[in-house]
């Protein structure tokens, strides 16, 4: 078994995000989390989305 760190194995990189990609990171969660059953149940489905997006940005601060 090896004992580098996975993210080494598969080639990827992590970083922290920088401020200047808060946008583009509240949304990707927001898309990764919208079909999310426990999302479901919260927020409706016509802007669940767009306030996840936002859920997201306010969390990254």
């Amino acid at each position: 078994m090896s004992t580098r760190p996975a993210a080494q194995l598969a080639g990827y990189g992590i970083r922290f995000a920088r401020p200047a990609e808060s946008g583009a990171v509240a949304a990707l969660l927001a898309r990764a989390f919208a079909d999310d059953p426990v999302m479901a149940w919260m927020i409706p489905a016509a802007d669940r989305e767009r306030r996840l997006a936002r859920y997201f940005r306010l969390a990254q601060r």
